[in-house]
């Protein structure tokens, strides 16, 4: 997901990123990286997961006031679920709950990636407290447009004019 925000560059992980003795760098990390997604590829994702912010399954999160995108999921059946995810993004920070048993013994079936999405949500809410993250950057390889919001719902996409836009009548894909 990392990738995502930072516009389709893979940055490897790494466990150390500095160590210092006595106020002295004696090793810095120097990850390497490298390009495995478009930057258009990662505006048409970024976009999808934050409209699983807004209207999705990840709602609980909604109206931070900043740009933030998430996944949720949940494995298991009808018995129950085994696991339980949600991952939310921001331009500068990564945030995971997972939910599940070491044993891949069922849980109860009220808990799901939706459902921690709002745990999700305390926790950013707590880490951003005095501070918000800037804006995703996008690029120029997409092109945004407004569309009619009535011919979208009947299936079809037609260009949105000035008064539809004015009065809200659109759909921003």
């Amino acid at each position: 997901y990392c990738t995502l925000f930072n516009g389709g560059k893979f940055l490897e992980p790494t466990l150390l990123k500095q160590v210092k003795s006595n106020d002295k760098v004696i090793y810095t990390d120097n990850p390497t990286t490298s390009n495995v997604f478009r930057e258009g590829t990662c505006d048409l994702i970024n976009g999808c997961l934050m409209q699983t912010v807004s209207d999705g399954t990840a709602k609980a999160l909604c109206e931070k006031g900043f740009d933030l995108c998430a996944k949720t999921g949940t494995n298991g059946n009808e018995k129950g679920n085994v696991d339980a995810y949600a991952i939310a993004y921001t331009s500068e920070h990564l945030f995971a709950i997972w939910a599940g048993n070491e044993n891949n013994s069922l849980m109860p079936n009220n808990v799901t990636g939706s459902f921690l999405a709002s745990e999700l949500g305390c926790v950013i809410d707590e880490f951003y407290l005095n501070f918000k993250p800037k804006q995703l950057k996008y690029s120029n390889d997409v092109t945004r447009v407004k569309l009619c919001k009535l011919a979208y719902e009947q299936g079809k996409l037609l260009l949105a004019d000035e008064m539809q836009v004015r009065m809200g009548g659109f759909k921003e894909v």
